[in-house]
């Protein structure tokens, strides 16, 4: 195991118990014989099972049975059981009969081999300074990080207490009470890697930059991160800075990423506190040969390019929230272009509806993440289920969707996206074990494929996220 494992075992065991049938039962992992890449079945402290393999591949199962001699594990998405016995484990599929599958036994959790001991779920938010190998880095980047991070906090806190999640906020892994934790990252090749010069590719440099985070700081399927990245070039640019990335994606229930590119943290831009930071935000002060995508003219103010590069960060982290574009307003909507125009927020008596904000059909989605509301349920494994269905209506370029939804525990919300749109149209509030809802929407038609592309969010009360899509 590795250094710390230790440690997180006893609080693993500990949670354990807590689950378990009784106290006596120790039935924690069970491990096949003989497997080439050793596997193993661990129950997890949120009552679930996975299925772990040392070549990195996982699956959840449901604890569907317990008994003195066997304990039967459910994976509903791919219609399988397993039973798993002191000596040896059965498969059934689908309605079939259980059949022979593995020997094997169950085993102290402390007696499994390194690479198959069970992480516990981290829902604070890890920041990251990744460093090109041939840049230096910028000063008080700690500061710098910390001070941004403090505006992106402070809107995503405003837009939960106004829909009631009062406690509700952005939980940052710290150094200290007041200390934001900053990893810094050494790449290991120089920024023309990363950034592709002169044929710049923002995506490209993504999985690039990804692929060096080291694992025991942060995995996006785990972990949700925003990275700060060194990397872009201090030539000319039609926009901002050449080599710059802002993107941001959800990789699952328990983690997404989000990267930034590092120009936003230079000192014409990135205070070391908030007053003088406020204080910059107001700066009309052209930048001498530069272009804010905001302002899209030469020389734009310096203010315009601390909007793209602070309101980028919240956008993207949406993003990796799971959040999808939304530009009916666009010039409002954090998820639209709404970020360009942040500074108009340091207005404390603007209203709500004035204000750069969530649309409520995103913000729906928001306050049910693990990341943002510890009323959320965590112990809850399995996505919500849906159907859809779709018919033009009397009036040209609106269509009926009828959306069915089911959970095993309890439906929250849905959103509706039009993919030709490339925007949010919709969303509803859900309820129970099963729901329905019905709606009108405008929805474009593609031009390529002359079809009509829909897809559906349903999140559930645990944070999990069933994507729908029907195109007809």
């Amino acid at each position: 195991m590795r250094e710390l494992s230790f440690t997180l075992f006893i609080s693993w065991f500990a949670l354990v118990i807590c689950v378990a049938p009784t106290k006596a039962d120790d039935r924690l992992a069970w491990m096949p014989n003989g497997d080439r890449q050793p596997s193993a079945f661990l129950l997890h402290p949120h009552g679930y099972w996975v299925e772990k393999s040392t070549a990195g591949h996982e699956f959840q199962f449901e604890e569907e049975q317990r008994t003195k001699d066997h304990v039967i594990l459910h994976d509903p998405g791919r219609k399988m059981r397993i039973r798993l016995s002191r000596k040896s484990a059965e498969m059934r599929i689908d309605n079939g009969q259980y059949s022979p599958w593995k020997s094997g036994g169950w085993i102290a959790v402390a007696k499994l081999p390194k690479g198959l001991d069970l992480e516990l779920p981290d829902y604070r938010v890890k920041l990251i300074y990744f460093l090109a190998s041939d840049r230096p880095p910028t000063a008080n980047y700690e500061k710098k990080i910390s001070t941004l991070m403090g505006f992106v906090s402070s809107l995503y806190q405003y837009e939960l207490r106004r829909r009631g999640v009062e406690n509700g906020q952005l939980n940052f892994e710290r150094q200290s009470s007041d200390t934001l934790k900053i990893h810094l990252v050494q790449g290991k090749r120089p920024a023309t890697f990363y950034n592709d010069a002169p044929n710049y590719n923002a995506h490209q440099q993504w999985g690039k930059i990804l692929a060096e985070i080291p694992g025991d700081i942060a995995a996006p399927t785990k972990n949700l991160m925003i990275v700060f990245a060194e990397t872009y070039d201090p030539g000319p640019a039609r926009w901002e800075w050449p080599g710059g990335i802002a993107l941001g994606s959800r990789f699952s229930v328990d983690g997404g990423a989000g990267i930034f590119s590092a120009w936003i943290l230079r000192d014409e831009f990135c205070a070391t506190s908030i007053a003088t930071q406020i204080e910059l935000l107001k700066d009309t002060t052209p930048i001498e040969g530069r272009t804010a995508l905001g302002h899209g003219r030469l020389n734009s103010p310096r203010f315009e390019f601390i909007e793209d590069g602070f309101g980028a960060v919240m956008h993207e982290l949406g993003h990796a929230i799971g959040l999808p574009h939304d530009q009916r307003v666009d010039h409002h909507y954090i998820m639209g272009n709404g970020f360009r125009n942040l500074r108009i927020n340091l207005d404390r008596s603007l209203p709500a509806s004035d204000r750069v904000r969530f649309s409520d059909d995103n913000a729906r989605l928001l306050v049910n993440s693990r990341f943002l509301n510890p009323a959320v349920d965590v112990k809850d494994s399995r996505a919500p289920t849906g159907e859809l269905t779709l018919a033009q209506s009397t009036v040209a370029g609106e269509y009926d969707v009828r959306l069915t939804a089911s959970d095993n525990v309890g439906l929250r919300a849905a959103l509706f996206f039009d993919e030709v749109r490339s925007s949010v149209v919709g969303g509803c509030d859900l309820s129970g074990t099963s729901d329905r809802h019905e709606v009108r929407l405008p929805l474009r038609t593609d031009k390529g494929s002359g079809k009509i592309k829909l897809s559906v969010q349903v999140i559930d009360q645990g944070g999990n996220i069933a994507n729908l899509h029907i195109e007809q």
